[in-house]
């Protein structure tokens, strides 16, 4: 039903969310069990829908990504090489050279600094 990376992203989605509610918690000076349990479960509830959007506007989320011009896997956990790539995403493939954006299409030649 679910494919491993599809798991891989919601865990990572879920993660941050858990993250933020325990932080926004143990900020609060009167932390409520009832703030945990209803933070808990918007942070597991709310990355299906939020990874559902995103595929449909056209992001690999937890599915595999090709390189345009060799065909080459990409890996799901991408390394940015550049500043470019880590504020809007994207990959270098491994194979090829070639710069791809966070859809896994070709990116034109950077012309400024990054």
């Amino acid at each position: 039903m679910f494919g491993r990376s599809t798991l891989q992203a919601y865990l990572v989605v879920a993660a941050l969310g858990l993250i933020g509610v325990l932080v926004a918690i143990v900020m609060a000076r009167k932390p409520e069990i009832s703030a945990l349990i209803v933070g808990g479960l918007v942070a597991l509830i709310v990355p299906v829908p939020l990874i559902w959007l995103m595929r449909r506007l056209g992001y690999p989320i937890g599915r595999p990504m090709s390189c345009a011009r060799c065909g080459a896997e990409q890996p799901v956990m991408r390394r940015p090489a550049s500043f470019r790539q880590a504020m809007l995403g994207g990959i270098t493939c491994a194979q090829c050279g070639a710069e791809l954006d966070a859809r896994g299409r070709l990116r034109p030649p950077q012309t400024g600094p990054g």
